[in-house]
């Protein structure tokens, strides 16, 4: 953790972003796209037990609270004296695929088709799940929110579906067919793998095939990338399940126009925040667009609440200044800034049809986010803190957790600006 200089502006320069983008990459290839991660401590015998145990006694919440503070407060040597070292994350690396891709639709440069193509191979040689049905994982375990340890062996919902999206965006700009194989297995194991369910007459699907926990975004998300996949090649195998997800997602909607972070049935289920907010809006929107004959007119008044209420809830929209939960408006987690720019890619089509007004708030707030998180997220030399809190950033070189997921969004952003039309849909999967 580190003192930052005092908050301030300035006007993100199409250029300014660019060169952000290029050191951002720079030094993650430097890295081999090797680097901690937010979630790697939380792993191991005794790390499991206080966090089980923090309920019913003090002493373990006590302790938990303890190793937060020191890891909070040095990083790298918490890491160092527990033993943990740096992994390779397919997620976080599909993140610098993507990156390369945008840059790629923009320039012509065929370094970055070079570098795509290197990076999803290796993505693609981490794929874990049993044959034809195979996914992704975190490159190390760790213990999560719902008490369960996940393995690196079992592919998780959240993590295939960031790396298939980039799958997906490659085949929509090269055709070649050289991820469709693993693309295919990757919406085998989301459609056919994971465990749906049925609950109060919504269906649900599970984050992994171990952990049943229910989660709006999962849900929205799958939804998403099986519209996606359905539309680039033509199929509506999966129209059915994408639609009543979505329904399910809808069905959620607080009457201020928020989504929950738990489904109604699981035991946290009034938590909002920005991040899984963003990915909500998001998805909602491609399955919108994949699917306008059927949902168009049940999902755009729900995200036109949802935008208004998501603005409102989280941003400081003359400063661009951002917060992931209400009431914890001094931390500024830069996840939000990539979840934030992937959702207002698509909230802005125009074939979405949401009001002009709406569209104009939300292409100004993503100026501003940018700019903000330009002069007050980034460190010396390129690289982004986790979190800023005050005067305090966190910082950790991690792939998956924010520099992957930056350079990607802001890639995202800077060609969102130089290509229109057909070839502008290229940057995203829809």
């Amino acid at each position: 953790m580190m003192p930052s200089g005092r908050e301030g502006q300035y006007p993100a320069a199409a250029d300014e972003v660019r060169s952000t983008i290029g050191r951002l990459l720079d030094a993650m290839d430097f890295s081999g796209g090797w680097g901690y991660d937010t979630y790697d401590v939380r792993t191991g015998p005794l790390y499991l037990w206080l966090y089980r145990a923090r309920a019913r006694h003090a002493f373990a919440a006590c302790m938990l609270r303890g190793l937060y503070a020191l890891e909070f407060a040095a990083p790298l040597l918490y890491r160092k004296v527990r033993g943990i070292r740096p992994t390779w994350d397919p997620m976080g690396n599909s993140y610098r695929a993507g990156a390369c891709l945008s840059l790629f639709l923009v320039e012509a440069d065929k370094r970055f088709h070079v570098a795509a193509r290197d990076i999803l191979d290796h993505v693609a040689a981490r794929a874990v799940g049993a044959s034809g049905c195979r996914g992704f994982a975190l490159g190390f375990p760790c213990i999560t929110g719902s008490d369960k340890l996940w393995r690196t062996d079992v592919p998780v919902a959240h993590y295939t579906l960031r790396v298939a999206r980039k799958f997906l965006q490659w085949e929509r700009i090269f055709h070649d067919g050289r991820y469709m194989g693993l693309l295919d297995e990757n919406i085998r194991f989301l459609a056919e793998g994971l465990p749906w369910i049925e609950r109060e007459g919504i269906l649900g699907v599970a984050y992994t095939p171990e952990d049943p926990l229910q989660v709006i975004n999962i849900w929205a998300d799958v939804s998403s990338l099986l519209a996606s996949y359905g539309r680039a090649n033509g199929t509506k195998e999966y129209m059915k399940k994408s639609i009543r997800l979505a329904r399910s997602v809808l069905a959620h909607q607080a009457k201020d126009g928020a989504w929950p972070y738990f489904a109604r049935w699981e035991r946290s289920f009034g938590s909002v925040d920005n991040s899984h907010t963003a990915m909500v809006l998001g998805a909602l929107a491609d399955v919108a667009l994949c699917y306008p004959e059927e949902v168009m007119a049940e999902i755009v008044p729900a995200l036109t609440r949802g935008a208004e209420r998501w603005i409102s809830m989280f941003f400081d929209e003359f400063s661009g200044r951002f917060w992931n939960m209400v009431g914890q408006e001094e931390q500024a987690g830069t996840v939000c800034l990539g979840d934030a720019l992937y959702a207002i890619n698509r909230l802005v089509r125009s074939e979405l049809g949401l009001a002009p007004a709406l569209t104009g708030r939300l292409m100004r707030l993503s100026r501003r986010i940018v700019d903000w998180s330009l002069a007050n997220l980034m460190l010396p030399g390129g690289r982004f803190c986790e979190r800023r809190i005050g005067r305090w950033r966190y910082a950790l070189e991690s792939i998956r957790s924010f520099d992957g997921l930056v350079a990607d969004a802001l890639a995202l952003y800077w060609a969102g600006g130089k290509v229109t039309g057909d070839k502008g849909r290229l940057l995203w999967t829809i």
